[in-house]
């Protein structure tokens, strides 16, 4: 018989509950590491320039922040956009980034797919991202060192935006 020291009312005699040594521990664990991998949504806008003639379009998106490496990313979008369509991305959290995106896949969701949103976004991109200037490469290593504190459970060897 396994004993954890658990009891029932009645009687003044204590019974003892039937499972293994340090089963509460493990439960402990893996509800810890389940909220270290909490997903953390965020509204975010892109503004997008699909063929160097067209006029830019701005759209509202939706990215979750643990699928954000220093390459780049996948974000849900409202329409379809052509490989190759070069833009801005802004993240407003943890704190306000903008990166120059290149898109580089394009996937259609299946209907109904729920992307906690009021907004429907029938498509997920990926993004490389664009480094226009000499600082960016380094403000966006500090933005994911400042998301690996915040969200430790976030795995940069996983690679969302490349090729599917």
């Amino acid at each position: 018989m396994f004993d954890s020291g658990g009891s029932s009312s009645g009687g003044g005699k204590r019974k003892k509950a039937l499972r293994p040594p340090g089963m509460g521990q493990v439960l402990i664990t893996e509800m810890r590491e389940l909220d270290a991998f909490h997903l953390k949504r965020i509204d975010a806008s892109l503004q997008v320039q699909e063929t160097p003639e067209a006029e830019p379009i701005l759209l509202a998106t939706r990215a979750i922040l643990n699928d954000i490496s220093e390459q780049g990313t996948a974000i849900y979008v409202p329409k379809a956009l052509h490989l190759g369509a070069t833009g801005k991305l802004v993240l407003p959290e943890p704190r306000l980034i903008e990166l120059g995106i290149k898109v580089i896949w394009c996937q259609e969701l299946e209907q109904g797919r729920n992307v906690f949103a009021q907004q429907t976004f029938p498509f997920r991109i990926g993004v490389q991202f664009v480094f226009q200037g000499n600082g960016d490469a380094e403000q966006l290593r500090q933005y994911c060192s400042e998301l690996s504190r915040i969200y430790p459970g976030r795995d940069l060897t996983h690679a969302p935006y490349s090729a599917a």
